[in-house]
């Protein structure tokens, strides 16, 4: 599905009836969603950020045909590619924090295998 006809369902999607109230509710003039709807511009970062605050649930790839080609307006694709490196950097952190975890959990299991042993041994009646 290309961009346009995307805008055009996240507006319906939204519960906006129409093209005038989708442009009122995100502060831009009804001719520059109608370029955005027709597909004859492209909107940037702007655009994004305004639908966010109206719908902060709103997940940006909703614009990505299936996360491969990058649809903002030109100049935002750097910005784009730099949001990727972050989050490919803070996945590895996290696997690296989840990896330590991991660890830590395993020897927590030893040492509470080992304290439940030693008080059966301690617990246990003399004969």
């Amino acid at each position: 599905m290309d961009f346009s006809k995307k805008i055009n369902e996240l507006r319906e999607e939204l519960g906006f009836p129409n093209r005038n109230t989708f442009a009122k509710a995100l502060g831009i003039p009804y001719a520059q969603l109608y370029r955005y709807e027709k597909g004859e511009q492209k909107p940037g970062r702007k655009f994004i950020e305004r639908i966010k605050k109206i719908y902060p649930e709103f997940n940006e790839a909703f614009f990505f045909d299936e996360f491969k080609s990058f649809t903002y307006a030109a100049g935002s694709k750097e910005d784009y590619e730099q949001q990727i490196r972050k989050l490919q950097a803070d996945i590895k952190r996290l696997e690296e924090e989840n990896r330590i975890l991991r660890e830590n959990l395993a020897k927590i299991a030893v040492i509470t295998q080992t304290l439940e042993v030693s008080k059966k041994i301690k617990n246990k009646p003399k004969s």
